[in-house]
């Protein structure tokens, strides 16, 4: 999916996306007091547009998928909230069809699958992993 295409989806879905200053945060998804699930990004941390690519896809998969814990949460409940939101966002920046599609047309390497999918190489290698291993438990 495109950059475009995740923000049609928000908006499409009822989630705003803002720009915001998070200071130390990047971007972050939260659930709004009426209940509603908001996006805000920093665009001072943003450094292109697969980052932003990125970064959207992954709040918008804690939207989706009510992937939510608090600052007082237990590591295995954020663990698990950010394998969620990942999750959703490796199947909508890459999907499983398309990525076969195209290593059968001979793009192999991680940066050729990179380059195609306009994510940067060091997601793709995520999304491959979790492809090959449906988990998201990914080499050092």
């Amino acid at each position: 999916m495109t950059l475009d295409g995740l923000y049609a989806y928000a908006e499409e879905n009822g989630i705003p996306v803002v720009p915001f200053p998070l200071g130390e945060v990047e971007a972050m998804s939260l659930i709004t007091s009426d209940g509603r699930p908001c996006i805000g990004i920093d665009p001072d941390r943003v450094s292109s547009k697969q980052d932003e690519k990125v970064k959207l896809s992954h709040e918008l998969g804690h939207a989706v998928s009510g992937a939510y814990y608090n600052v007082f949460a237990s590591c295995d409940v954020k663990k698990k909230a950010e394998n969620r939101a990942n999750r959703w966002a490796f199947e909508q920046l890459v999907n499983r069809k398309d990525l076969r599609k195209a290593v059968k047309n001979g793009l192999t390497e991680v940066w050729e699958l990179a380059d195609y999918f306009d994510v940067p190489p060091e997601v793709m290698a995520k999304i491959c992993h979790y492809y090959k291993y449906g988990n998201m438990n990914f080499p050092s």
